[in-house]
């Protein structure tokens, strides 16, 4: 039996701040973060499809960069999770700890179902998409510019990933 995946898209009621594109110091829409600072910081993984892969301890963090930025693109969204995600199947162990991602709300890896549905509201605004799997994708336009989302996935009813980053 293959267990279902549902992706909702909802909406945040609450005043939009600009570090509601932030996962922990990485902010989406700050000041530039270039993959040559990563690399300096979290050790030299290669870039591979306009990605930088790390595996810290148990969590896989991988961040997506812009391509259009010349010759040291700079970073346009960044996932942590428990599983690697693609195209990020053999990260680089970094170099050191990452600093505890987790949204400007509160949101983190481990947190239940309720905690998110509390911060972020429970109505659907775009729909609602299955897939096979067994988990749900939950996303928001989290700065009220429909470009920029937070994406956190479910199993159990417990967050397994959070991704923050402009929509492709």
């Amino acid at each position: 039996m293959v267990p279902l995946i549902v992706a909702l898209l909802f909406a945040v009621d609450s005043p939009k701040s600009p570090l509601a594109t932030c996962l922990g110091p990485f902010c989406v829409d700050g000041p530039a973060i270039t993959a040559h600072e990563l690399q300096q910081t979290y050790g030299n993984a290669p870039v591979r499809k306009g990605m930088l892969c790390y595996q810290d301890g148990e969590l896989y963090v991988r961040f997506r960069l812009d391509p259009h930025e010349g010759s040291d693109p700079v970073m346009k969204g960044i996932y942590v999770g428990e599983r690697p995600p693609a195209p990020c199947e053999e990260p680089a162990k970094a170099a050191k700890p990452f600093p505890k991602l987790m949204t400007p709300s509160g949101i983190a890896i481990g947190d239940p179902l309720g905690k998110v549905q509390v911060l972020y509201g429970d109505r659907p605004q775009f729909g609602v998409e299955t897939f096979d799997g067994g988990s749900q994708r939950v996303s928001w336009d989290v700065c009220g510019c429909e470009t920029t989302t937070i994406d956190v996935r479910l199993e159990q009813g417990r967050i397994v990933s959070i991704e923050v980053g402009e929509s492709e």
